[in-house]
């Protein structure tokens, strides 16, 4: 049997020689089923096993330096190479926008803005009211004739 796992492992990769078949079996052995005559159970083992054993490994390579640097130089390519559709989409979206005189973003962007300046001067306005900034005026003749009718 140790041939055929010194076979195996030349096979794969240096981070999976470190779980290999001895933590697979390992791992087998901790979760064995209560009923070895289980056909199931022994399936769910071994599936639980290796999902474990998956697991670690996963883990390892994700946390490497080289598969930052990989993930690094593959994501870079990509927002490069997509720019120009990108900017492509854009243009095309905006025009048809304008065609059915639809808002485009930065119009909504722009009505954010107003709409926010517009809500912080009525918050200045009702601070100063509630502060008392304001003094009452004395209304005018005609409204207090409009009162008495």
């Amino acid at each position: 049997m140790g041939g055929e796992d010194d076979v195996l492992l030349s096979m794969q990769p240096k981070i999976v020689n470190s779980y290999s078949f001895s933590t697979f079996k390992r791992v087998v052995k901790e979760h064995s089923p209560p009923n070895p005559l289980d056909p199931f159970g022994t399936l769910r083992t071994m599936r639980d096993a290796s999902l474990e054993t998956w697991s670690k490994i996963m883990v390892d390579v994700v946390n490497s330096d080289a598969y930052a640097q990989a993930t690094a130089r593959w994501l870079d390519t990509y927002l490069t190479a997509s720019k120009p559709f990108r900017e492509a989409i854009e243009a095309t979206t905006t025009r048809v926008l304008t065609e059915f005189n639809m808002p485009t973003r930065t119009d909504i962007v722009r009505l954010a803005e107003r709409l926010t300046n517009i809500e912080m001067r009525l918050d200045d306005l009702d601070a100063r009211f509630d502060e008392g900034q304001f003094a009452p005026k004395s209304r005018s003749k005609s409204a207090k004739s409009e009162e008495v009718r």
